[in-house]
């Protein structure tokens, strides 16, 4: 999976956390619902999207130090390629 795939995947999944936290939100509007319940929830769903986006940042960094890393290989590759001509 690419840098901008992971990318993509971390932006829909924040765009479907943040619809979910509007409609649990909405839900302190119903008569007889506990609103520190809904908040406990809400709270809940921001603590597994930031260990979420953590994970994927780290994937990202992971993919982009992998390419960095093919492109410093290749750089020498062609390097020391150059020297025995």
């Amino acid at each position: 999976m690419s840098s901008f795939d992971l990318t993509d995947v971390l932006a829909e999944y924040s765009r479907a956390v943040r619809h979910s936290l509007i409609s649990i939100e909405s839900l302190r509007d119903v008569p007889g619902i506990d609103r520190e319940k809904v908040s406990a929830l809400a709270q809940s769903v921001r603590n597994a999207h930031a260990q979420v986006t953590v994970y994927i940042a780290s994937l990202l960094i992971g993919a982009t130090s992998a390419v960095e890393r093919r492109h410093e290989a290749e750089d020498r590759a062609l390097a020391v390629g150059g020297e025995n001509r």
